[in-house]
């Protein structure tokens, strides 16, 4: 299990624990058939399980036993959400009322003796057959195993009779050991039924044995199960197979029986439903999906994705357009976690799925997710498996999946349903209101907005809030007439006090105030603040020298490498007729010259393949990364790749000696059979801040990013280094500087090894992952080329800037650039309140360090307030242009307004009423209690609440 998987775990533990250490408070437990939650301290875990897990029996929740035990004519399971009696060679389940019974007449001719029992199954042996029948909780599942072909049709007939709806007899199937599966018909005469499995399709050339027929019974249950694309099929053919007893299937499937000929190209991605019984008015904080993955597939086939699915089996309607539907479902919603598997075991899958959650519960409907995998899009090849994750019915119940929602829950109307109310005193009068809230719910907080307004002719006059029994303590009260409240906006709408805008060029950005719809505004300013913007201006000299009629041109550099003080560049790259070259060069102050002393001691640069060498070709002997200092022994060492093998280097004074003691661990953690192995990597110390030495590998050609550090000794994986970085399926190459744009903050510069024009792209550590930010490669064409290996340094030229030297894929191609502050904002303007009004307009260039106060226009809020906003806090548009490049700061925003107030916190008045529901006025109807709020006002006014809030669990 990798780390965060262990770390996700304690976190969701930590949800149900309370938070004092002295007098730890008992969780409350609590059940249904398919979930378990736990609350304790103002948090709820809810776990919820795709089958049912418990059932009551004398009013107490009990785990479902599914073991088989001996009765007084054979066989039974008698307790559960339904029962199993097995007598001979006949089966009786009830529930409740309900009840079916079959009599299993003959299979092959052949009628069952007595059973060996193993737990939840009783196993049979028939001649050439094995029959076993095995108790699950919501699926009565009957196989028959036949260990080789039969010479002759095999027929299964039995006798049915039913009363109630409570059981479900399954369309019968049959599948072979490879997967290859046939719906079989049920031919009923008299009293009697039939199954047949024609011997045409047990006698296939290719057909691989043991074969499994199953006709089962199941209860109404959530559903899993996967859906598959069949590619041999013209057109494409689509096909579900829900809620398996064998593992789901996810990414492609393919086999050869003979001659390396591909017999089966299919393509599967799978789901999961789950019943979530929380509030319907609950906050998600967390989501974890467990599931146990009980066979790995073949290459990319272990990159998995989960996202989400929108609509549930249901929606689809089981045929071949369905189907298609069904299957394009499963692999295009928003992406909830992308795991690359590394071993079978429990996976912790942490979804981004809360309002996904929260609304499924809102709309009555099943929470589903669907699985795929980034390998189905690989070119069909023979004996490619897909990675296998158990069921919800596997016979192993430990291995079952599980959803585990952590949560809590939220008011915010009162039993009038309204959101806001305008309350009108007619004179000294008190108004009640009521909330509805669960009797056992612990209160975690309680507020609202409350506004007066003129009614009558005047304002509501020593207002006061009382909640509960009225004794004369007041949730809220105010002195005199309620109007001169005041309230302060400091900070724009995403809770910033101040942010810095960068426009590349002509362009328009939006910012958002969040303002009470309701308030009274009476100043309304901020500062803009003129920055210069850093952009990449180019510098073709600076890849001067460099050998230019290569491929694959990859690049490391660093200073005094060999103890001579100068730059040291190391290239490798080959040309089109295989010649391959690895060349060291020392930076002359105008370009770089070359000095074969530099790679003394290194072994010949290989190719892969034999001349002519195509222009995609990789070379797989790759120097990585140069380090100085990695083990506290002052040595430079230089990190090799050769396919997904790694050595070391260190430079001994004259030449690169070898010494692997450098890559222990690296073969661990960047290994996946790939034919070419890491095509680049970067090490940095203290990247994270942990004091430890770093490491980032792109282990191609799959694209997946892999991140390690040095524990002293040997590598240790820690993927945190990679969250965040890009996955396309291509190859990369990265350098990772530190304030290259002077904004305190780790910057990664990664090339792209294809044939498209892509950019470089630019990320920033933000302590958790890496974010996006083209702000960093503006400039032409660092940000448009078609480039590969970005090598950024700082004062490479002696004039105290950072520099880039790019290698490119393409001869002839080689250039760098070097960054500078350029740009300026010029003729900035604001529109206030999105009306193609400019409110503000500052013509020419503003130039650091200048500031200016600007006033936000009152009138242009006022009127956005007033006319397009139907919430009660309003979120207003402030829509800025500038007519060239630069960076804007904003800062000291005040935005003061009057008539707005919240109450203070009310849930320690609520807890004292609940869980007794014990107040005058208070009225108890179930488990919910309505709780009297009690507004008053001394004269004629009006009085608006808003914005009500109550957390609960």
């Amino acid at each position: 299990m990798r780390l965060w998987a262990i770390l996700l775990i304690l976190f969701v533990s930590a949800v149900v624990l309370p938070f004092s250490s002295s007098q730890p408070a008992p969780a409350a437990v609590t059940y249904g058939e398919t979930w378990d939650q736990s609350c304790s301290q103002g948090r709820c875990t809810l776990t919820a399980y795709p089958m049912p897990r418990y059932y009551q029996e004398a009013g107490t929740w009990k785990v479902i036993d599914e073991s088989f035990k001996p009765c007084l004519q054979g066989f039974c399971v008698d307790k559960n959400l339904y029962q199993a009696a097995v007598s001979g060679n006949t089966v009786t389940l009830t529930r409740g009322q309900d009840a079916l019974t079959f009599t299993l007449l003959s299979v092959k001719g052949t009628v069952p003796a007595s059973p060996a029992v193993a737990a939840n199954s009783l196993s049979y042996d028939l001649p050439g057959a094995t029959l076993t029948l095995t108790y699950l909780p919501a699926l009565f599942k009957e196989e028959i195993i036949l260990a080789s072909a039969p010479a002759e049709d095999v027929v299964i007939s039995y006798s049915l009779s039913q009363s109630g709806p409570s059981f479900q007899l399954l369309d019968p199937w049959a599948c072979d050991a490879l997967g290859a599966c046939l719906v079989l018909p049920t031919a009923t005469q008299g009293s009697v039924s039939a199954i047949t499995v024609p011997l045409d399709w047990l006698a296939a050339k290719d057909r691989a044995y043991p074969v499994t027929i199953d006709p089962s019974i199941a209860l109404d249950a959530d559903v899993n199960g996967h859906v598959t694309k069949d590619n041999l099929a013209f057109p494409a053919s689509y096909n579900r197979s829900l809620n398996p007893t064998r593992p789901l299937k996810v990414g492609k499937e393919a086999n050869t029986s003979c001659c390396w000929s591909v017999t089966k190209d299919q393509n599967h991605r799978a789901t999961m439903e789950f019943s979530v019984p929380i509030p319907a008015n609950a906050t998600v904080a967390v989501v974890v999906l467990t599931t146990y993955v009980e066979s790995l597939g073949s290459g990319a086939n272990t990159n998995l994705s989960i996202v989400q699915a929108e609509g549930n089996s249901s929606a689809y309607p089981d045929t071949n357009s369905g189907n298609k539907l069904y299957f394009a479902d499963l692999g295009n919603g928003s992406t909830y976690n992308t795991t690359n598997l590394t071993a079978a075991g429990f996976v912790n899958w942490t979804l981004a799925a809360g309002t996904d959650v929260e609304s499924a519960v809102d709309d009555g409907q099943v929470f589903a997710v669907g699985f795929f995998s980034s390998g189905e899009s690989q070119p069909a090849a023979a004996n490619v498996q897909p990675t296998r994750i158990s069921a919800k019915d596997d016979n192993n119940a430990s291995r079952r999946p599980k959803l585990t929602v952590a949560y809590t829950a939220t008011i915010t109307t009162f039993t009038n349903g309204l959101e806001k109310e305008n309350l009108t005193f007619t004179g000294n009068e008190n108004i009640t209101r009521w909330l509805d809230i669960p009797k056992d719910a612990v209160v975690l907080s309680g507020t609202m907005n409350l506004t007066g307004f003129v009614s009558g002719g005047q304002f509501p006059t020593n207002p006061w809030l009382e909640i509960g029994t009225p004794d004369g303590t007041f949730e809220w009260i105010v002195t005199g007439s309620y109007k001169q409240t005041t309230g302060i906006l400091s900070t724009l709408s995403d809770g910033t006090t101040k942010k810095n805008l960068t426009f590349a060029n002509k362009n328009s950005k939006r910012e958002n105030l969040r303002l009470p719809k309701n308030a009274d505004i009476f100043k309304a300013v901020m500062n803009v603040s003129g920055f210069s913007l850093k952009e990449w201006s180019s510098q073709p000299s600076l890849a001067t020298g460099l050998n230019q009629s290569l491929i694959n041109s990859l690049l490391t550099i660093e200073k005094d490498v060999t103890g001579d003080g100068n730059w040291t560049l190391l290239q490798s790259g080959h040309d089109n007729l295989g010649n391959s070259s690895i060349g060291g060069y020392y930076w002359n102050g105008t370009g770089w010259t070359k000095n074969d002393a530099y790679v003394n001691g290194l072994p010949p640069f290989k190719m892969n393949v034999t001349p002519p060498i195509p222009p995609n070709t990789v070379p797989f002997y790759i120097p990585l990364e140069l380090v100085f200092n990695l083990t506290g022994d002052d040595r430079w060492v230089l990190i090799v790749s050769d396919r997904g093998n790694y050595s070391s280097f260190f430079w001994n004074g004259t030449l690169w000696e070898p010494d692997n003691s450098y890559v222990v661990g690296l073969k661990t953690l960047c290994n996946f059979g790939e034919s070419v192995g890491p095509r680049n990597a970067d090490v940095e110390f203290n990247l994270s801040g942990d004091g430890n030495w770093s490491i980032v590998l792109d282990c191609v050609p799959a694209g997946l990013w892999r991140g390690g550090y040095w524990s002293g000794a040997e590598w240790k994986e820690k993927d945190l280094y990679v969250a965040g970085l890009p996955f396309t399926n291509t190859e990369y190459s990265i350098d990772i500087e530190f304030n290259p744009h002077e904004e305190g903050v780790w910057e990664a510069y990664i090339g792209y090894f294809t044939d498209i024009a892509v950019p470089v792209k630019a990320f920033y550590w933000n302590e958790q992952q890496w974010i996006q930010n083209d702000d960093f490669v503006i400039g032409d064409p660092l940000d448009t080329g078609k480039d590969d290996d970005p090598e950024v340094v700082f004062n490479l030229t002696g004039n105290n800037e950072w520099a880039v030297v790019i290698g490119s894929r393409e001869s002839k191609n080689m250039t760098g650039f070097t960054l500078s502050d350029s740009v300026n904002i010029t003729d900035l303007t604001i529109d206030t309140g999105n009306d193609a009004i400019i409110d503000i307009s500052i013509p020419g260039q503003l130039i650091s360090p200048s500031s200016q106060v600007v006033d936000l226009n009152i009138t242009a809020l006022k009127n956005y307030m007033s006319t397009v906003c139907t919430t009660s806090a309003c979120t207003v548009p402030l829509n800025i242009s500038t007519a060239t490049g630069g960076k804007l700061g904003l800062s000291a925003i005040n935005v003061s307004y009057i008539n707005v107030t919240t109450t203070p916190d009310f849930s320690a008045k609520l807890a004292s009423i609940l869980p007794a529901c014990v107040c005058t006025d208070c009225q108890l109807s179930g488990n919910v209690c309505s709780v009297p709020f009690l507004f008053h006002s001394d004269t004629a006014g009006m009085l608006e609440y808003s914005a009500l809030q109550v957390d609960y669990t």
